[in-house]
């Protein structure tokens, strides 16, 4: 689910390229190797950064800080969920027996399927766990006490 937001509120770690960085068409290597010692250590280059580059590294510190803030709440908000509603145990068992199955066992096959090809194992896998995943989220929701 963090990945979720981080991907909708563009919170991935990014690198700044400047626009006047120029790309290389062809790879080089040195026609000789550089001089081992040198007693002049060459002309010393600094770097000045660009408006665009500062604005880049402020809005970095500020995912450094949003990220670990989202996984917290969304941590408290299921423990937040817990507490307000009153058959949790039935929310869970709907996350544990439905969506747990799903994103482990049909998304990677289903995934898997998709680009290697469909095999009758793996649709007779994905079908299996369609099954079991619908079986867990309406026992997840039986009353207890009926069976």
């Amino acid at each position: 689910m963090s990945d979720i937001i981080y991907t909708m509120l563009h919170l991935h770690p990014a690198i700044y390229v400047p626009n006047s960085v120029p790309t290389p068409r062809y790879t080089t290597r040195p026609n000789s190797p550089a001089p081992s010692s040198s007693s002049d250590p060459g002309p010393s280059i600094t770097h000045t950064l660009e408006p665009e580059e500062i604005a880049h590294e402020k809005w970095e510190r500020r995912k450094k800080v949003l990220r670990p803030a989202i996984r917290v709440l969304l941590a408290v908000l299921a423990v937040a969920g817990g507490i307000i509603l009153p058959s949790f145990e039935s929310v869970m068992a709907l996350l544990g027996s439905g969506f747990a199955l799903v994103t482990v066992v049909m998304v990677p096959i289903w995934a898997g399927a998709e680009l290697w090809g469909w095999t009758w194992y793996a649709a007779l896998c994905c079908g299996l766990s369609g099954v079991v995943a619908v079986v867990g989220i309406v026992t997840s929701f039986w009353p207890t006490g009926t069976v």
